[in-house]
């Protein structure tokens, strides 16, 4: 004699908020009370610790604080900084970028000129 079968129901529901699918009802109830699912499935906002102000990356946030909110001397000790203009870079190339680029330019032959 053969068992009757049960036909279970798999369980699926998708947070068009979040862009989540829970497939079992704990995972459901466990995402919803997220904060991620409060926020909206946005990512969570990175914030200045010293302002407030909010940034979509870490990085960004990062460099805002290098450059508001640090002294020079911070700046200084960066990998990509260029000591003329007080400037910070995320890399090599943005700094080369900056010191071929025409500010940078206008810049140094100001201070040639007050020199001589």
């Amino acid at each position: 004699m053969s068992e009757p079968t049960q036909s279970k129901q798999k369980f699926s529901h998708h947070c068009e908020k979040c862009d989540y699918t829970a497939t079992r009802p704990k995972e459901w109830l466990l995402h919803i009370e997220t904060k991620k699912h409060i926020r909206g499935g946005g990512a969570k906002p990175k914030i200045c610790t010293i302002c407030n102000e909010e940034f979509v990356t870490h990085w960004m946030c990062k460099m805002h604080i290098l450059k508001i909110h640090e002294s020079k001397e911070v700046r200084a000790k960066c990998k990509y900084y260029c000591a003329h203009c007080d400037l910070i870079f995320y890399a090599q190339k943005y700094l080369d970028k900056h010191i071929n680029g025409k500010i940078h330019q206008n810049l140094m032959k100001a201070l040639e000129s007050i020199k001589n």
